[in-house]
């Protein structure tokens, strides 16, 4: 530790016995020389060495005693030959060469010991860049390849890159291509695993939704093929196949002569009708995916028509009976239908075509009639229809014409006959009878005598006024009875009818006659004097007795102003001036009932009002002009309210309104119904008319 390369050294020796050295002696000197370096070891790294990557040779613990600089050398070999120097060697490696690095520690002047460190080069582990599926998209029922590209080996290893297939996440399949497999819906995903046969690379993986396959079908057909209207049509499609396994949702669309009609469903009941044709036009789907569309078409065959109901009526059926038949039928098409008809007379076929059959003609009683009828569309004819046989009745009597006589009887006085003024007929030709019956008012009356027939008479000592007797005469053949025929007559009351048996007035008339009609009665107001009179039994309820008559307005007798009668009789034909006695009247009043418009003027020639109606008391006093104490005053209306002297505002007399009613009103009131005026100058009004009086 004293010297260094290149010192000169002697050695000097002395001897010594411990306690005392004797004479030492030097040795010839010597040069110290250069010492080998040595380290103490040798690596590589990395560790794991590849191709491709670059190997790094290091050594450790170098050491020079002499302080000298490390000028070691690095020498590389690869299964033996050498292939470089330095401390790093790129490779030109590959898998299972064996790599040496040696190392020989060296100072410049002097090299020492070599030193090695060899690696045996590792597997590389091979990759790839893509995937690729086809195709894409993809289908059920189509192959789906995977192909891996960009592959990398660099040891220079066979590509053995391996495929895995899963669906849905599930492995299935190991290979370049997958098939029947999957269906629409399916996650299909190809991995490739890089390969070289030693160690796999990193896998890279393609992923695909497989496409719902449209579904097909192999036709559509139309059931029932000979279809007419009114069937039911059913389309069905046929050889439907989904390779997805979905089940079929296919629709319909119906055209019939070409043109849609809006119905969807598979069946088409209704808008066809013969010689049409039909189309089911039917568009295969899955629900998610539409195929083709198919179509059937078929022409509708004509349909017959067909009887629904046959009758033949009126009942009963008799000799003289027209028989009329009813049919009903329905055609499908919606064709017009006529009829054949063919009548039969205990079985045997008659010359009448039409829909009715006479019995004056073809049957009689006891015969018996069958109809046969066909309906057709002019194409096709219906099943025949049967109808009978029906046996022909009796055929009853007619209904007799019947006659009371006299028309118009009187109660008490004449007696009552009933006749058969025309006979009643049988179309059978059977001797017809007769049976009477009396009713009056309704109720059955049995005391009668006999004329001709049992029966036919009632005496006139039975009736009495008002009554209504009826007479009702019966026909019978011997087997049925006809309706009866019958006649009526109302039993006229003696009242006014002669002079014997005169009423008070008209209206006295009117209450024991409500029949009776307009005419010249007896009456006799003052029971001490019968005369006939006009009475008028319709106009405003009737009972109106006319009691006087001007055929004008000037001219006036000086008679007709007095309390006499003045032509009494010429009130019934209206021809001259005439009136009753002031008594007469008065007593036709007295008679009356308490009620307004009591005494009436019909003048029937002015312009515009004809009827005047006025309240009266019992004092009859055709000469008093005092407005308030005579019969002047007025009727408002008839049946309406009335009130004394000048009418008010709405007083309306059938329209008549005052003109002038400053004083009264009477006779000395212009445009005012009087009965004469002061001076016999007029009568009635200032307008030319005819003017009749009547009370009631």
């Amino acid at each position: 530790s004293w010297t260094a390369k290149g010192d000169a050294v002697s050695c000097t020796a002395a001897p010594t016995d411990g306690t005392d050295s004797g004479d030492g002696l030097t040795s010839g000197a010597v040069i110290i020389g250069n010492t080998a370096p040595t380290i103490s070891g040798v690596r590589i790294v990395p560790e794991l060495l590849y191709a491709s990557e670059t190997a790094t040779c290091i050594y450790d613990g170098y050491v020079d005693v002499d302080g000298d600089s490390d000028a070691s050398t690095i020498v590389w070999a690869i299964n033996g030959g050498i292939v470089g120097t330095g401390s790093v060697l790129t490779s030109p490696f590959r898998r299972d060469d064996e790599v040496t690095c040696t190392v020989t520690p060296s100072d410049g002047f002097t090299e020492g010991t070599p030193d090695s460190f060899t690696i045996t080069v590792e597997n590389s582990v091979p990759s790839i860049e893509s995937v690729e599926m086809t195709p894409w998209p993809a289908f059920a029922g189509d192959t789906i390849s995977c192909t891996s590209w960009g592959y990398i080996d660099p040891d220079g290893d066979a590509d053995d890159s391996y495929v895995v297939w899963s669906v849905n996440g599930g492995i299935t399949a190991i290979g370049g291509s997958l098939s029947g497999m999957f269906e629409g819906g399916d996650v299909v995903t190809c991995a490739v695993t890089p390969y070289d046969g030693e160690d796999e690379g990193l896998p890279i993986s393609a992923s695909q939704t497989i496409l719902n396959s449209p579904p097909t079908i192999t036709g559509v057909q139309i059931t029932p093929t000979d279809a007419e209207a009114g069937d039911t049509l059913r389309c069905e499609t046929i050889g439907y196949s989904d390779i997805d396994g979905d089940p079929e949702a296919s629709t319909a669309n119906w055209l019939v002569n070409d043109r849609e009609i809006g119905v969807y469903t598979w069946t088409l009941s209704s808008g066809f009708s013969g010689g049409d044709t039909v189309t089911c036009l039917a568009t295969v789907s899955d629900g998610e995916s539409t195929g083709l569309t198919h179509s059937d078409t078929i022409t509708i065959g004509n349909h017959a028509p067909v009887i629904t109901d046959l009758s033949i009526g009126p009942f009963p059926i008799r000799t003289d009976s027209f028989v009329y038949a009813e049919v009903d039928a329905e055609d499908e098409d919606g064709d017009s239908i006529s009829y054949t008809y063919v009548w039969m007379v205990n079985g045997l076929a008659v010359a009448e075509s039409g829909d009715s059959l006479s019995g004056a003609m073809w049957f009689d009683r006891g015969d018996t009639i069958t109809l046969v009828v066909t309906a057709t569309d002019g194409a096709t004819a219906s099943d025949p229809a049967t109808v009978g046989p029906v046996e022909v009745d009796n055929s009853p009597p007619e209904s007799p014409s019947v006659r009371i006589g006299p028309a118009d009887p009187v109660e008490g006085e004449d007696d009552l006959v009933c006749e058969v003024s025309v006979g009643a007929a049988d179309a059978d030709g059977d001797v017809v009878s007769y049976t009477v019956q009396w009713s009056v008012d309704g109720e059955i009356f049995t005391e009668t005598d006999t004329s001709v027939l049992d029966g036919d008479m009632v005496s006139g000592a039975y009736t009495a006024g008002n009554e209504e007797w009826t007479c009702a005469i019966t026909p019978s053949d011997g087997v049925d009875t006809g309706v009866s025929g019958t006649d009526s007559v109302l039993v006229i009351p003696a009242i006014g009818r002669t002079a014997g048996e005169a009423a008070i007035s008209c209206l006295d008339l009117q209450e024991v006659w409500p029949e009776a009609p307009d005419g010249v009665y007896w009456i006799d107001p003052t029971d001490a004097d019968p005369f006939e009179a006009w009475c008028d039994m319709e106009t405003d309820g009737g009972g109106w007795t006319r009691v006087a008559f001007a055929p004008d307005y000037t001219g006036v007798p000086s008679g007709w102003a007095g309390e006499d009668a003045v032509d009494r009789a010429g009130c019934l034909e209206t021809t001259g001036w005439c009136r009753f006695a002031t008594s007469t009247i008065q007593a036709i009043l007295a008679v009356g009932p308490e009620t307004d418009d009591r005494f009436r003027l019909i003048a029937e020639g002015l312009p515009v009002h004809t009827h005047y109606y006025w309240d009266t008391n019992t004092v009859w006093d055709p000469g008093a002009i005092d407005p308030d104490t005579s019969w002047w005053s007025v009727a408002l209306e008839y049946g309406g309210p009335h009130s004394v002297g000048c009418m008010p505002d709405e007083a309306s007399g059938l329209g008549h309104e005052p003109e002038i009613c400053d004083s009264g009103f009477g006779h000395s009131e212009s445009h005012r119904v009087y009965w004469y005026r002061a001076d016999l100058g007029t009568t009635g009004a200032d307008s030319s008319s005819t003017f009749a009086w009547y009370a009631r």
